[in-house]
């Protein structure tokens, strides 16, 4: 890691597990805070690791996008304490938004977006000739979808890269991931992602019923 990227702030402590109620839309907006916790930070910090791991496996297992009526089962995104770590390798990040109460200014997160290095699609194709980096694990508290706290997420971690690329000289950020079609691929391409390729998967895989259309997209991000 370059050695003029600032140090990650501080995360906020948190009171709890993934319990907070929805937020009053009508009343005052709610107290958030943005933090980007890099591989190393998670690494040495087993509360952290576990805190994101429980949210991010609850996030996909309450995931409306996800309907029994498709799917056999709500996904689970990681099955071992080790697994976090496995997903971010050395230098990956999450990026976490935390809602803080008013009541007693307990902390909790709401919203995460994760990323690592790129190192080809599921299938291994691009593995030597393809970089960048691949955002995957990303979700958000239920009740607190459609304000654009995913958006925040990943524009934190965009930002980082940012720097990180203008101190080695390159040109773009390169954003990867991997969408199922009929869940969020009109989702990613509002957003900006291209499609590069895509896979067709058959009944079964990932619980699926029918089958479906696995994208890969890509998005470039101008440095300068």
């Amino acid at each position: 890691m370059p050695s003029n990227i600032p140090a990650t702030p501080a995360p906020p402590k948190v009171e709890g597990s993934n319990r907070s109620a929805s937020p009053d839309r009508k009343s005052s907006p709610p107290i958030v805070q943005t933090h980007l916790h890099r591989a190393s930070d998670i690494l040495k910090d087993n509360a952290l690791a576990h805190t994101l791991t429980t949210f991010i496996n609850e996030g996909y297992a309450t995931s409306s996008l996800y309907p029994s009526t498709r799917w056999d089962h709500q996904p689970v995104r990681f099955h071992t304490p080790t697994d976090i770590h496995d997903m971010l390798g050395t230098d990956g990040m999450i990026a976490a938004i935390y809602h803080i109460s008013r009541e007693g200014g307990q902390t909790e997160p709401v919203a995460v977006a994760s990323i690592s290095r790129w190192h080809g699609d599921m299938d291994g194709v691009g593995a030597q000739d393809e970089d960048g980096w691949e955002i995957k694990a990303v979700t958000t508290k239920s009740g607190w979808g459609k304000m654009g706290l995913v958006g925040r997420c990943i524009e934190t971690i965009t930002q980082d890269l940012i720097a990180q690329e203008q101190s080695h000289g390159e040109e773009k950020v390169k954003l990867w991931l991997h969408a199922v079609e009929e869940v969020n691929g009109d989702y990613w391409r509002r957003r900006g992602w291209n499609d590069v390729r895509g896979f067709n998967r058959p009944e079964g895989y990932w619980g699926s019923k029918f089958g479906f259309r696995l994208s890969v997209l890509l998005k470039e991000v101008d440095v300068h």
